[in-house]
């Protein structure tokens, strides 16, 4: 099977950390309530909350594994594992997202997803 990168980068005035606070520390409880029609909830499945962690949304259905993170350096690593979207096509997608504070106080986004 072979493998597909995609690169994408994201500027905001809101400064980083605020920002992966929101969608990396406490996305569990965040992002169903800014997206509701679309995400009923989501559910920590490994109970330590750190690398390893297995989370499940109810969006159809679809699992992510957590492979890293660094609170002081804004970096999170997850994995797709499971997912309809991935319909059998592809194993798993991977995510690599990295939140670069900037120097007018807020941030660059860069996410890598393989």
């Amino acid at each position: 099977m072979a493998a597909i990168a995609y690169d994408m980068e994201v500027t905001s005035s809101i400064p980083a950390c605020k920002i992966y606070k929101a969608f990396v520390l406490n996305v569990d409880s965040f992002v169903p309530k800014i997206l509701p029609a679309t995400i009923k909830s989501v559910e920590t499945i490994k109970v330590d909350e750190g690398v390893g962690s297995i989370k499940t949304s109810q969006l159809k259905s679809m699992k992510h594994r957590v492979d890293g993170f660094d609170k002081e350096n804004f970096t999170y690593n997850y994995s797709l594992i499971q997912r309809e979207a991935l319909m059998g096509e592809l194993e798993s997608i991977t995510y690599h997202i990295n939140i670069v504070p900037s120097v007018d106080g807020g941030l660059v986004c860069k996410n890598r997803s393989m």
